[in-house]
């Protein structure tokens, strides 16, 4: 009640309408963000474990500023318009894919190492994966994929350097009696980040899933760096 939330545009700092900019982003900064849909890596989808990808934007200036609020200056509240954004992303993707949401069996964030999350205190993947749950009506599940290992900073490597240092950084908890069934067997899981750089995290993530049964996994993020074209 004291200090508001959404009263200023998330990329530039200039106040707006919270009632009409749901978005959180003032007429300016929406004018100026690429909000380009297509799948970066549509013609290397055969490198990659996971089934399709859905994004909302180029990852330029206006994206990387709000990311740096959301992931480094602990305005947590972002996810709460990023996750609006993200919901609307799905319903589209559904429509283009001939699927419901309830299709999807769960959502699941990209998980933080605990060193990581202990540092920060939070994980964006997570509270923007709730906010998509919370708007669509789809099951949360932050307990099943976890990291196992640290992995080295890769903001400045490239996709193969980055596939080399994440594999095998994910993994899915495990029931320790053999004849029940895995919580993920058929199941289509609704993967959940930020920003996807090379795809690299996505595919981890998504290999752990499907070796423990999960049918599809779409990828869902805020925003993707650049297209990726088979060489």
């Amino acid at each position: 009640m004291i200090y508001p939330e959404n009263l200023y545009c998330m990329a530039c700092g200039d106040t707006i309408e919270a009632a009409t900019r749901i978005h959180g982003l003032c007429d300016s900064c929406i004018a100026k963000t690429d909000w380009n849909i297509e799948n970066p890596y549509e013609e290397v989808m055969d490198d990659f474990a996971f089934d399709s990808l859905w994004t909302c934007s180029r990852y330029g200036f206006y994206m990387r500023k709000i990311m740096n609020g959301l992931k480094l200056g602990a305005k947590t509240y972002y996810a709460r318009s990023l996750g609006l954004l993200l919901a609307e992303r799905v319903l589209q993707g559904c429509e283009e894919e001939g699927i419901y949401p309830e299709d999807f069996s769960m959502a699941v964030p990209v998980p933080m190492s605990p060193a990581k999350f202990a540092q920060r205190g939070y994980n964006q993947a997570e509270l923007l994966a709730r906010q998509v749950c919370a708007e669509l009506d789809l099951p949360l599940n932050t307990k099943i994929l976890y990291k196992i290992r640290e992995t080295p900073s890769m903001r400045f490597s490239d996709g193969q350097t980055r596939r080399t240092a994440l594999s095998g950084a994910f993994a899915v908890k495990r029931t320790e009696k053999p004849d029940v069934t895995l919580p993920l067997s058929g199941c289509r899981v609704l993967l959940v980040d930020d920003v996807s750089t090379t795809g690299s995290t996505f595919d981890a993530c998504a290999r752990a899933l499907k070796d423990a049964g999960a049918s599809q996994v779409t990828c869902l993020c805020v925003a993707t760096v650049g297209e990726v074209k088979s060489t």
